[in-house]
């Protein structure tokens, strides 16, 4: 018994020798239920988990459906269709496993090579053109397809004059983590599913037109951080196969003259537009952006919890294409997440006491939303406490309980005749109660408001005997 308890039980007594003749008429009746109610939340109700494909099995048909997909788009926009390429599919699929098995999100591979390295040494030769869109997070065709089109720079690769060819690959990794490196440093993840489009085209495909690349940027990523690692637009100037690769510092495409040689001199790999990772989330404009903040709340609308694993509400406007949710105040330490209505998230470790959940989103556009915030206070202290019961005859006890709790406060109790109390429904705590139906043993539970409870205490039991007018009192 901690000194505490011991406090309690004493200032209890007090109590019952100053007011046993003259306790106010019963106030509860308190008595052993079967209980038959959950307190516990719906934990990580609606955040990302293993809930993509089973793999391979749909793999093939998941990229049909890209390709089925981008062809529909390109003649909705009097373009002709795409020809799946092996090479391309083979570079596709050797970076998205590169990804997914090395832990990371970015159009540079593991070993620092980039698109325009990929492309030849999967057997894609003649090359004078290429873009590549990534993704990571959608478990559908539809959904990461629809991403893309909602984005300037992956709608222009799909609807780019210049290619010919593509090569497509969805990967699937059921055992991805929350450990993938994004660009700018930041951790991200769990993603599971893993989406790849290169695009291409040859000097020797067909009778096609030379084509001219462009210049927008090719990099989605729909779960990536909120900030923009600074990169260098490539551009690209045309150079004979033996010339050493080397970007061109032209700021404008220069059109192929009409004399050009028929054999289209391929431009060199780093000539070509390889799409430095960034970002699908630019980085934040000093110019003012109208953008209404969100609200964040913690599932239940309560103010205390009693575990740092709780479950977020969130409501944002329709034009919110990311969530970042931080400890902090600073949005470049937030994490990434993609948009849902419930999201599960970890508190800040520490002591009990208040924590704050600070909160912003992204448009499509990368423009952040103003910081919006929900405050929460950890308790993990049970209660502490303990009662009298005092006989005054025909199977009824006079209770007076005292507990305490320094956070959320004491909410409820429990009373039983034995220990297990677990089948004994909760009444709202009472000082003072009538119990009717319980033996001399009794024992009592208290529960706070952040659903903490009590160690099961033995009530102490008092028996009196008040005499009348005339009486004797041995």
């Amino acid at each position: 018994m901690s000194q505490r308890h011991r406090y309690i039980i004493v200032a209890l007594i007090c109590v019952f020798v100053l007011f046993v003749g003259a306790l106010p008429a019963a106030a509860q009746t308190l008595g052993p239920e079967v209980l038959d109610t959950s307190d516990g939340l719906a934990a990580n109700a609606a955040a990302r988990t293993d809930a993509g494909p089973a793999g391979a099995s749909d793999r093939a048909a998941f990229e049909q459906r890209i390709l089925e997909l981008v062809n529909q788009a390109r003649a909705a926009n009097g373009l002709p269709p795409l020809v799946r390429n092996a090479n391309l599919n083979l570079a596709a699929e050797r970076h998205g496993q590169d990804m997914a098995n090395n832990n990371f999100f970015s159009h540079v591979s593991s070993n620092g090579d980039r698109l325009g390295d990929r492309v030849p040494k999967a057997g894609y030769l003649n090359w004078i053109w290429a873009g590549e869109n990534i993704a990571a997070g959608f478990d559908s065709p539809e959904s990461v397809f629809q991403a893309w089109m909602s984005s300037t720079g992956h709608r222009n690769n799909i609807l780019a004059t210049a290619a010919q060819e593509i090569g497509i690959a969805y990967i699937y990794d059921a055992s991805d983590e929350h450990n993938v490196v994004l660009p700018g440093g930041v951790v991200g993840g769990p993603y599971f599913n893993y989406w790849i489009q290169d695009f291409g085209a040859r000097s020797d495909f067909g009778t096609a037109a030379t084509p001219v690349p462009p210049t927008a940027t090719a990099t989605f990523f729909p779960t990536a951080t909120p900030t923009r690692v600074p990169t260098r637009t490539p551009t690209r100037t045309p150079v004979p196969p033996t010339a050493t690769r080397a970007p061109t510092r032209t700021p404008t495409r220069t059109p192929l003259p009409p004399t050009a040689t028929p054999s289209r001199t391929p431009v060199p790999p780093t000539a070509t537009p390889t799409w430095t990772p960034v970002p699908p989330t630019a980085t934040p404009t000093d110019t003012p952006v109208a953008l209404a903040a969100g609200t964040i709340g913690v599932l239940g609308d309560t103010a205390y919890v009693n575990n740092t694993q709780v479950t977020l509400t969130v409501s944002l406007p329709p034009q919110a294409s990311q969530l970042l949710l931080s400890h902090e105040q600073d949005p470049a330490s937030a994490a990434v997440l993609p948009v849902a209505t419930t999201v599960a998230w970890e508190l800040a470790p520490g002591d009990s006491g208040p924590r704050t959940v600070y909160a912003w989103y992204a448009d499509a556009e990368g423009h952040r939303s103003p910081m919006f915030s929900a405050e929460v206070i950890l308790d993990q202290v049970a209660p502490e406490g303990g009662a009298v019961a005092v006989d005054v005859g025909r199977g009824s006890h006079r209770l007076l309980v005292q507990a305490e709790d320094n956070l959320s406060g004491v909410a409820d109790m429990r009373l039983g005749d034995t220990p297990d109390l677990s089948q004994v429904a909760w009444s709202p705590y009472a000082r003072e109660s009538l119990v009717q139906d319980l033996g001399d043993s009794m024992y009592i539970q208290f529960r706070d408001v952040a659903s903490n409870v009590s160690p099961t205490y033995n009530v102490l039991h008092l028996q009196s005997r008040l005499t009348t007018r005339g009486s004797s009192q041995n």
